[in-house]
């Protein structure tokens, strides 16, 4: 039990080192090397700098180091003489300037235009694109977590479907208290260095406990279905999964599917963490 425990925090923490720096960069531009770099604002590339893809959406690329891979759109690219280009070239709305000594790719594809309402449809549909590709990368990553603690769980869920069944109302009304303790305690933690490793230690219990009950509702959604019992507890997860996930993408109804969620996995995390302590104190 303890080691699946600890594979599947280690999952969720590998997911979280894959998703924050995308989305961080996204909001400030931070230089770092041999990773992609996302912007909406002004890029510069320092000579003894070496990245591999820069991406840009409505602000200026000045480039002097090292880059494999170039994409402004709605902006323009400067190439220095120190530049080098390795692998592709796209800029989209804006220009494009070498100087004298750059050296670049052949794959220089240039789409230049003045037109101001162009330039804004380029923009806001490559925004809605990557909105779309990221919203679909976590419904994949949903699915793929609920059928992934089925499968390492697959005996011990019942343990968690069965307080789903008979006592749901109270479960709920447990999250919903301890979603208020929780923005309180997490709140203080956060503030200090010592409480860091705590909040983000409750943080990843959270995020676990909040697959156990995507999983145990997940497979309580599949085991409706005709021919449940002849499945495999996985394939039943998957089918619920795919459900939730579904209306997880409608706007209102999903905000309350992820709130419902969210309350559920307190619920059973607190009433889980409640056992553990009666049981040591036995």
């Amino acid at each position: 039990m303890k080691q699946k425990v600890l594979l599947l925090l280690s999952l969720c923490l590998c997911i979280l080192v894959w998703a924050l720096p995308a989305s961080a960069n996204a909001l400030h531009p931070v230089f770092q090397p041999g990773n992609t770099l996302f912007s909406d604002d002004n890029i510069t590339i320092g000579p003894q700098e070496s990245i591999e893809h820069v991406v840009d959406l409505g602000g200026n690329v000045t480039i002097a180091g090292r880059v494999h891979e170039v994409v402004v759109i709605g902006g323009n690219l400067h190439l220095q003489k120190s530049a080098r280009v390795r692998d592709f070239i796209l800029v989209i709305g804006g220009s494009v300037t070498q100087e004298p000594g750059t050296i670049t790719t052949d794959s220089l594809f240039h789409i230049g235009t003045n037109n101001q309402i162009v330039n804004s449809l380029l923009i806001t549909g490559t925004t809605l694109f990557g909105l779309w590709f990221f919203q679909l990368s976590l419904s994949l990553v949903l699915i793929l977590l609920s059928i992934g603690a089925a499968v390492f769980w697959q005996k011990r869920m019942e343990a968690f479907i069965q307080p789903i069944r008979l006592d749901f109302k109270r479960l709920m009304l447990i999250g919903f208290a301890a979603g208020l303790l929780l923005v309180a305690v997490g709140s203080v933690l956060i503030l200090s260095i010592i409480g860091l490793p705590l909040a983000l230690a409750l943080f990843l219990l959270v995020i676990v406990f909040t697959v156990i009950g995507l999983t145990a509702v997940s497979m309580m959604i599949g085991g409706q279905f005709p021919s449940a019992h002849e499945r495999q507890p996985w394939l039943n997860a998957a089918i619920g999964s795919v459900l939730i996930v579904a209306l997880l993408n409608f706007p209102l109804i999903g905000f309350f599917i992820f709130l419902g969620l969210y309350w559920l996995a307190l619920g059973l995390l607190t009433t889980w963490l409640w056992e553990k302590k009666k049981m040591l104190f036995k």
